[in-house]
């Protein structure tokens, strides 16, 4: 061995558990490895696999990618174990299929079943290990916002502890379960009061609290919109909205940028009648094949329809969807009281 090189011997049992600690990346992991891992403090993730078997190279393009995000989220690293290598190693785990995706503390370990992909991994993850408000810098902020968990993000007004003492408490308790939950940070604050986003991938609204900033005042927004307001109109969401047996309102659009502005216009609205009307919106272009059944012509768009059982309703032709138009159309539709049905806001198809 070059005489620096072996100079420098003792440091290398240090860097290699540097490396192990806090390096980015996936490392493999053998059982020397593995032990000087799992005496360390914290929690870490291995994927093993048999890298000649095709799902395990697929499951290692997406350890690497929840590996690229942990990083920059947490100190929590992702390993792999070559089980055709380290066979001892992985029957001593108990680990009996590939691939196979765990998480450790230490030497005890619980399996993740989820599905085997970036994303749902790196949720699991970063539940496990997030209990407490996050500080959201900007990278840490774009990871979080496109977890499988909503992301409640605080904006705290300037030199306000109040509101950071209240997230930080309600996230530890009351909002563990379906939220993370963040606070943005001195710099991207400079408000006059705080006020709470919700981002949630499934949600085609992005929910804002700026309401009095009492317990219970928040509690009941998050039970408002621990679950998407308005959802995109695919196969996953018709399975949701027919489990639900709830009336669907659709917002009908053959244009992005417009069906984005009936969101941010109509969120309100879809608040107001959480747990009685599902909303949606509804790629025209994608589903032009769903205009007909509910009576609408291209020429006809933007339209709002609400389905009920079998009966289907649509706005008036010619009127602005508006909050105050489709506030008033689900009333007069689907919930018949003091207001006289007007019949140029209700069309009965």
């Amino acid at each position: 061995m070059i005489l620096w090189l072996w100079s420098l011997r003792p440091w290398l049992g240090l860097f290699l558990l540097f490396e192990l600690c806090c390096g980015q990346g996936v490392s493999s992991l053998d059982p020397e490895a593995f032990a000087q891992r799992a005496a360390l403090p914290g929690v870490f993730v291995i994927g093993f696999c048999v890298p000649s078997h095709e799902p395990c190279k697929r499951v290692h393009n997406e350890l690497v990618l929840a590996a690229e995000n942990l990083g920059k989220t947490s100190d929590v690293s992702i390993y792999e174990v070559d089980c055709s290598e380290h066979e001892t190693l992985c029957a001593s785990l108990d680990v009996l299929s590939f691939p196979t995706i765990r998480t450790f503390r230490h030497e005890k370990w619980s399996r993740y079943r989820g599905p085997q992909r970036a994303t749902p991994l790196l949720t699991h993850v970063l539940k496990q290990v997030t209990n407490s408000l996050v500080k959201l810098d900007e990278e840490r902020f774009t990871v979080m916002k496109s977890l499988g968990i909503p992301l409640m993000a605080l904006t705290p007004a300037a030199e306000d502890d109040s509101s950071i003492n209240l997230m930080a408490s309600l996230a530890k308790e009351e909002l563990a379960k379906d939220f993370f939950v963040g606070v943005m940070s001195a710099a991207q604050s400079g408000t006059n009061a705080p006020f709470i986003t919700v981002y949630n991938v499934r949600d085609e609204a992005t929910p804002k609290y700026d309401g009095p900033f009492e317990k219970k005042a928040i509690l009941h927004f998050a039970s408002l919109v621990s679950q998407p307001l308005i959802r995109q109109f695919d196969m996953s969401s018709i399975v949701s909205f027919m489990k639900s047996g709830l009336p669907i309102g659709m917002m009908y659009s053959a244009n992005e940028d417009e069906r984005k502005t009936l969101v941010a216009s109509l969120s309100d609205v879809a608040m107001k009648y959480r747990g009685k009307v599902n909303f949606a919106t509804v790629d025209a272009i994608k589903n032009s094949f769903a205009l007909e059944p509910m009576g609408l012509k291209p020429d006809e768009l933007p339209a709002f329809v609400v389905q009920a059982n079998d009966e289907i309703y649509k706005l008036g032709p010619g009127l602005t969807i508006t909050p105050d138009a489709i506030d008033g159309f689900i009333k007069q539709t689907l919930f018949p009281g003091t207001m006289q049905p007007d019949p140029l806001v209700v069309q009965r198809m």
